[in-house]
């Protein structure tokens, strides 16, 4: 993660590149894919979480255009605050004094990372982190960041995400991308763990915790606590946070880690493409990574009875309907119209044992969203004015 993700000024290391790996792995799927039977004018990349954030950043970069002429982001976009850091310089800096690098200079202290052990880097990294940090689920630091300007390369990423995408700065592929109902579960710890009291009352004496990173608001400030009042007012009114109101703290959790970030994505491409196709997964009150089972085969399913078995065999139909023909809804008996959105209308499929078409997913709490991020976004914060 460090090399793929390290990025210093004034170095060899301008930033991204484990992106520019996958970049790297598209041209050469375009130069050979031919020989191994495959076709190098229908290439779909696919990715989960964190692969699916991959993914959309393949969508972004113009160092990607024409190398693939499909994506599917499966819960994961560039836009979901652990996906992207203006810039990883001040985290690589506080690892080098965590493991004693006394020398200035960027170019010393990347030459010094780059010899450390894997094992004194995983004990550091964890150490290095902030409280606020750490508490609004930043377990890594080292992510896909604005890059530093290099007489030696062009920029993966010119310019953050959110710009590129409020710009119609991307790919314009047929593109696939939604998330699952209850993702926040995989988050939250299990019930035994929320049936303390004092996980409820850590989560209450430090309710700022729920202010986005992304926001790049200050703990502390007035607009933070501002933001953090107005989070816990919308989703618990005047419930307490305890056990008994656990599933309004695991929407919290899905629409900050992964949904929200999905559906800014799929909003900001409704301006600029008419093939973005958006969808939620239910089945089961779906957690993170809930579909994974159904799309590939992992030996992992929950149980494979009829209903499992059909779930696997909807997905299968509209994936592969989608690779061959950039329609989801192509190819298969099982599959049902699937329209992709637009400016003016924001279908979505609801996917489970049936499929049932829908418009504007999950839209109260997108919309109490939007409104925090169009009132209290720092942009200066996030490496662009």
């Amino acid at each position: 993660i460090l090399s793929g993700f390290l990025s210093l000024e004034e170095t060899n290391a301008p930033g991204n590149a484990g992106l520019k790996d996958q970049t790297f792995a598209l041209k050469w799927v375009q130069a050979n894919i031919a020989k191994f039977g495959g076709d190098p004018d229908n290439v779909t990349i696919v990715g989960e979480s964190a692969g699916g954030a991959a993914v959309h950043y393949q969508v972004l970069s113009p160092l990607a255009a024409g190398l693939f002429h499909r994506a599917i982001s499966e819960s994961g976009s560039a836009l979901n605050p652990w996906a992207y850091t203006p810039s990883t310089q001040d985290y690589a800096i506080r690892l080098g004094k965590r493991l004693r690098y006394n020398t200035d200079g960027n170019q010393g202290l990347l030459d010094f990372l780059r010899n450390a052990t894997v094992e004194a880097i995983d004990k550091a990294v964890p150490i290095i982190l902030t409280h606020p940090e750490k508490v609004r689920y930043l377990s890594n630091p080292f992510v896909p960041s604005l890059e530093y300007p290099s007489a030696d390369e062009e920029p993966f990423l010119p310019y953050p995400p959110r710009y590129m995408e409020r710009h119609g700065l991307f790919n314009r592929v047929p593109y696939i991308t939604g998330s699952n109902s209850d993702e926040g579960k995989a988050f939250v710890g299990s019930d035994a763990s929320m049936e303390k009291s004092t996980y409820w009352e850590t989560i209450a004496n430090d309710l700022e915790r729920v202010v986005p990173l992304d926001l790049g608001l200050t703990k502390g400030s007035d607009e933070s606590v501002e933001v953090a009042s107005m989070v816990k007012e919308f989703y618990f009114g005047d419930q307490e946070l305890s056990f008994d109101t656990r599933q309004h703290w695991i929407d919290l959790q899905t629409d900050l880690l992964i949904t929200l970030g999905v559906q800014t994505t799929v909003y900001n491409h409704s301006s600029y493409s008419n093939s973005t196709y958006n969808y939620q997964f239910i089945y089961k009150g779906a957690t993170h990574g809930a579909e994974y089972s159904y799309v590939f085969y992992t030996g992992s399913m929950e149980d494979e009875s009829t209903d499992a078995v059909k779930m696997a065999t909807l997905f299968a139909d509209m994936w592969s309907g989608f690779v061959k023909t950039g329609d989801p809804g192509a190819a298969g008996k099982e599959t049902t119209e699937w329209s992709p959105v637009s400016e003016s209308s924001f279908p979505y499929l609801q996917i489970n044992t049936t499929l049932t078409p829908l418009y504007n997913l999950e839209n109260d709490r997108m919309s109490f969203w939007f409104d925090i991020y169009d009132n209290y976004y720092n942009t200066s914060s996030q490496g662009w004015d």
